[in-house]
């Protein structure tokens, strides 16, 4: 090494060690991140109170091990991502940080070049689709779990079809997939592969190919039939059951929605993987009670059984009591709410709730008179606009009731 070269590394160290000691947070955060920042400094850098700082130590490639197992139980979630996504990390810790509880941090652990292979296995499922996306884009990955990923829904076969670990075979296959994306993906990690394939794989290549050229891929056909087939009302209930074994999402989320399907088919519908089909399953008017209370407590379908128009009222009372006020603000519009759940949800902390009951259609007028002095003015213009709109069905004494709540708030005495 040159004089100049030792020089000049030696001042860019004394100004990180500067930069180290800056008040400045973003100072202090560029010495962080820098793998000439010396051991020491990053070791007292990854005790900085800022979790910017902090994180920026984490995603360092000089940190050392013992610094990184002890940022992998940092209190802010960003910090252990960073942690989780450094290729140094010990295993000890990757095993900690890819069963962390937030699923962000289990994303970073997905994006780990190291990531074991009993790690992978166990991270392929995973309930977030993020988790399993960035498992799947990851370059480290094995051709065994890439195939079960290719089970999943759009965003992941996507990343699989991209990912240079796919098979040969899966990627034919993911050349008949219905989604444009995935099968141009597919088509182009199949061309890239023409210069290190064997004999064998280079027939199946070229063969794919040239098929998809000619529009003549048989499963894609079969594919895009089935998909039809899912969404078409007037598919039998028989037809539908079997479809909604099918590994294509697509046609299992076409199953889900179908106003036909058979509640058995919903009940296993009820406990994929993919969120959007449960979602779908929540929606559907002929799903079981038995799967929509195991929904209710889904976080990512519960607003779907508030909204479903045969929800029980005892699951409607449950959800009326939900910490996210858009699951009360569903229950409030449900056609099915009992008129003591209306009248304690006309009271709900959330202005949107409250707005939520001047639309639903069996809002007592009493209830309407009240949230007219609500101190929120949305909450207050919607129940007028309820209250207007009713005169149009309102019987005889109903629309008596109403034409004398207008005039007093026309004389401006409510």
């Amino acid at each position: 090494m040159s004089r100049w070269l030792v020089e000049n590394r030696e001042s860019n160290v004394d100004r990180l060690v500067a930069l180290s000691h800056n008040s400045s947070d973003t100072m202090r955060a560029i010495a962080a991140g820098d793998p000439e920042t010396p051991v020491e400094v990053l070791e007292e850098l990854s005790r900085d109170r800022m979790s910017d700082v902090r994180f920026a130590v984490a995603g360092n490639p000089s940190t050392p091990d013992h610094v990184l197992m002890r940022l992998a139980k940092d209190e802010m979630w960003m910090v252990r991502y960073h942690t989780a996504t450094n290729p140094n990390l010990p295993n000890a810790s990757m095993i900690e940080l890819a069963t962390d509880d937030d699923y962000l941090v289990r994303e970073g652990a997905a994006e780990n070049p190291n990531l074991t292979s009993g790690l992978s296995q166990r991270l392929s499922q995973d309930e977030s689709v993020g988790v399993r996306r960035n498992l799947a884009e990851n370059p480290s990955t094995g051709p065994e779990i890439l195939r079960e990923l290719a089970k999943s829904g759009i965003p992941i076969r996507r990343a699989v079809a991209s990912n240079h670990n796919a098979s040969v075979d899966l990627l034919v296959k993911l050349m008949s997939d219905p989604t444009d994306s995935i099968n141009t993906a597919a088509k182009l990690n199949l061309e890239k592969r023409r210069d290190t394939a064997n004999s064998e794989e280079l027939q199946k290549i070229e063969d794919a190919i040239t098929l998809m050229d000619l529009g003549l891929l048989e499963s894609r056909q079969l594919i895009s039939g089935d998909q039809s087939a899912a969404e078409d009302p007037g598919t039998s209930a028989e037809f539908l059951d079997r479809l909604s074994h099918s590994e294509s999402a697509v046609i299992r989320k076409n199953v889900a929605k179908n106003p036909n399907a058979s509640a058995d088919a919903l009940d296993r519908l009820a406990g994929d993987n993919n969120r959007w089909i449960r979602r779908e399953v929540a929606k559907n008017p002929n799903t079981s009670f038995e799967a929509l209370n195991r929904l209710s407590i889904d976080e990512d379908a519960r607003e779907e059984v508030a909204a479903n128009p045969n929800c029980p009222v005892d699951l409607l009372d449950r959800l009326s009591n939900d910490e996210n006020w858009r699951v009360r603000y569903k229950v409030s519009q449900n056609s099915r709410i009992p008129i003591e759940l209306l009248n304690r949800l006309s009271k709900d902390q959330d202005s949107d709730v409250r707005c939520g009951i001047s639309v639903n259609p069996n809002c007592p007028i009493e209830v309407l008179v009240r949230l007219i002095r609500d101190k929120n003015s949305d909450v207050r213009e919607e129940a007028i606009y309820a209250l207007n709109n009713r005169k149009e069905v309102a019987g005889p004494a109903g629309l008596q009731k109403i034409e004398d709540v207008l005039a007093l708030i026309d004389l401006g005495m409510i």
